[in-house]
């Protein structure tokens, strides 16, 4: 048996084509360095964006190349197309006749004018502002974690976590934060101005003037640590009737007549209802003081005793709802968001081994007797309670919702009340409403941080409905109302506009970073900067006009602080951003002032007030430095006297105040490493990963 094969004379197949080995162009050596993607060009876009152009220089082998290859004809074609179409797709050009392309050129049809409105360039805009979601770093060279928490001025701030960029502990990132996060706004503002540290520095040097050891005195018996007062039997009632009055309306896990009967009764000693009677009473000593009462540190003592791998051995309804009250406030309260989602996934997958996912009401009958109804609408609320938990503790970190809400979850949505009022009910069921709507938007987000238009004006409406419809809006005078039920109705409120802040945020976080005027700006975006403008704004005033009734509470307190510091963001980016908008900047600085008034008064309602009150005062001063440079830069012959009001310090400025929470320059802390940089696709900007600042080294090498 004979077999023939058919060859060219160079022994190559002639029904496959030759594979040639295809040459990259090296990078130029600042890119090189900086292990970012270079175009090859001479300066190269990188070194344009980092306004060093000089810097951009090829080794002799580089240039030779770059100077003997022309540029491929595909390149070439394509950007003759981006040129003539911008906006369009080259789906939408590839089926189109010659006249139909110079139809769409010249803009005399109205087909062609609404593919150029309507067709958004989202794509390469979404890679830029994926850089700000840099990778979780877990090799911390300095010190642990858990040291780290436990330094002096982190503990007496009450900040143990670095997602909110309050810990100090801000370069590296040891968790995945989205583009919903604080950390993402803080990069693009020093991204704007890298030499904001200067002043910054400055200001504090100003202020820490005098004997350093005796600052360093000062500062050490500022932070000594504060013994909580051992609470007797005496103190638990109280602080279970503050818990039903506060916490109960804002997250309905108990039954409260049993609950009260159990304890009253003292029948029970095991572990389970231990568990959740310290729970209780953790939250309990929060909304019953102010913060400077530290006994809810014993009750979470004890609590922490429980927390335990043995604990997910089997699966308890009260362990459920034990867990579900740290993760759902306490843990957020004392600012470990991380821990909290990380028990919210265990308890989650308990509920669901119960089988809380799945409603069983189908086969009742009316002799039913009312003790099974009331187990059931238990189990409803328990459920629902735990998607609106993690709904919370996702969206403000930027967290994908890991398919929150399916068809696989068929329980009901609370109807009646069990022992609570109709009202608490209520409140639940615009909690769940609020679930669902932010969870349609957190899965679209996590898929691209800029939504096109049509998403973004849907959301946008379907919250503003919520807002209104739903019963969070403030109540009319004279309504009979617990004050439980009105800070639950303002917190919701709350969070419905910070939902709609971040609608249009990453919109206003690309236009920031490309630095253009607004005039360039398409309509549908210059819409959305516009709206997460007057979002942010009209969150600032409603807590600061709402938070303290009907009485000033931390319950309200935490939960007012954590979202005023997410709208302040907006007006201090502004400063940054819109130096050529006079009533921008005018507007930004109104509110920002606002803000750190409202600040001042919630450092006794919350334990992260004066922390906050520091980032945001140190951002304000170096936004408005930031202002008046540019201000003189773009009119030389400006009067000193204009730009007066700019330099002064203020009224709000805090730095000798907080000289022990930041002993070094704060945007300082937040210098990019260039070594670590992240490639951009497009030749806007490289963005990196902040480096881990030591909080101890720092300390003692300003001291020293």
């Amino acid at each position: 048996m004979f077999v023939t094969f058919e060859a060219d004379e160079n022994g190559n197949d002639e029904s496959q084509p030759s594979k040639r080995h295809k040459s990259t162009l090296r990078a130029c050596q600042p890119c090189r360095r900086r292990k970012v993607r270079c175009d090859g060009k001479q300066p190269c876009a990188s070194c344009q964006w980092q306004r060093k152009p000089a810097r951009c220089s090829y080794d002799g082998h580089t240039a030779s190349i770059a100077s003997s290859r022309a540029e491929p004809p595909k390149r070439r074609n394509r950007d003759v197309m981006r040129t003539l179409f911008p906006d369009v797709p080259s789906e939408i050009l590839a089926n189109r006749t010659r006249e139909e392309l110079i139809q769409m050129l010249s803009g005399s049809t109205q087909e062609s004018a609404g593919l150029v409105k309507d067709v958004e360039p989202v794509e390469d805009d979404n890679h830029e502002l994926d850089q700000l979601q840099p990778l979780p770093q877990d090799n911390v060279t300095s010190r642990d974690a858990s040291e780290r928490a436990c330094s002096p001025d982190v503990e007496e701030a009450g900040v143990t976590d670095d997602v909110n960029a309050l810990s100090m502990s801000v370069k590296h990132s040891t968790s995945y934060l989205g583009i919903s996060s604080v950390i993402a706004v803080l990069r693009v503002i020093h991204t704007l101005d890298p030499s904001s540290r200067t002043s910054v520095k400055a200001r504090h040097g100003h202020g820490a003037t005098g004997d350093s050891a005796g600052s360093h005195k000062a500062s050490s018996e500022k932070h000594i640590p504060q013994t909580p007062r051992a609470p007797s039997l005496w103190d638990e009632v109280p602080a279970i009737n503050a818990y039903f009055e506060f916490v109960q309306p804002f997250l309905p896990l108990l039954e409260e007549n049993t609950f009260r009967d159990t304890y009253l009764s003292r029948s029970r000693q095991d572990s389970r209802w231990s568990f959740l009677l310290n729970a209780v009473l953790c939250m309990g000593n929060v909304v019953l003081h102010d913060a400077n009462d530290h006994t809810h540190e014993v009750y979470y003592q004890r609590v922490k005793g429980y927390l335990s791998v043995d604990m997910f051995e089997s699966a308890h309804l009260e362990t459920i709802q034990a867990v579900a009250v740290l993760t759902g406030t306490y843990l957020h309260y004392i600012q470990q968001p991380n821990l909290a989602n990380f028990l919210m996934g265990g308890i989650s997958r308990m509920a669901t081994t119960l089988g809380l996912h799945r409603d069983y009401s189908e086969g009742l009958k009316s002799s039913r007797s009312s003790s099974a109804l009331a187990s059931i609408e238990l189990r409803r609320q328990v459920w629902w309670c735990l998607l609106v938990m993690d709904c919370w503790n996702s969206n403000y970190l930027g967290r994908p919702t890991m398919g929150r809400i399916g068809p696989g979850h068929t329980t009901r949505i609370p109807e009646n009340p069990i022992s609570e009022s109709q009202a608490i009910t209520d409140l639940l069921q615009a909690n769940i409403g609020y679930c669902k709507l932010s969870t349609r938007f957190e899965n679209l987000l996590a898929e691209r941080p800029i939504l096109n238009a049509r998403d973004r004006q849907n959301l946008d409406t379907e919250f503003a409905e919520w807002v209104m419809r739903s019963c969070v809006q403030i109540a009319p005078l004279g309504a009979q109302e617990t004050p439980g039920i009105v800070v639950s109705r303002n917190i919701m409120r709350w969070r419905g506009f910070t939902s709609q802040i971040f609608i249009h945020r990453p919109v206003f976080l690309w236009y920031a970073m490309r630095k253009v005027s607004p005039a360039r700006v398409p309509e549908d975006k210059r819409v959305s900067i516009i709206a997460c403008r007057n979002f942010a704004n009209q969150l600032i005033q409603n807590i600061q006009s709402t938070w303290h009734k009907p009485w000033p509470c931390q319950m309200a307190g935490w939960c007012a602080t954590w979202q005023l510091y997410q709208a302040t963001m907006v007006p201090l980016l502004s400063l940054f951003c819109d130096c050529a908008e006079p009533d921008v900047v005018q507007d930004s600085i109104k509110h920002v002032e606002v803000a750190l008034s409202a600040l001042t008064d919630l450092e006794r309602w919350s334990p992260t007030a004066k922390r906050s009150h520091e980032v945001v005062s140190r951002l304000y001063e170096a936004g408005r430095a930031f202002h008046a440079r540019e201000l003189s830069r773009a009119a030389p012959g400006l009067e000193a006297s204009s730009l007066a009001s700019l330099d002064t310090p203020s009224t709000h400025d805090s730095v000798t105040m907080y000289e022990g929470f930041f002993v070094h320059d704060f945007m300082t802390d937040m210098d990019w490493d260039e070594d670590q940089a992240r490639a951009m696709a497009g030749p806007c900007v490289e963005l990196s990963f902040l480096d881990y600042w030591d909080v101890g080294q720092e300390a003692n090498r300003t001291f020293d």
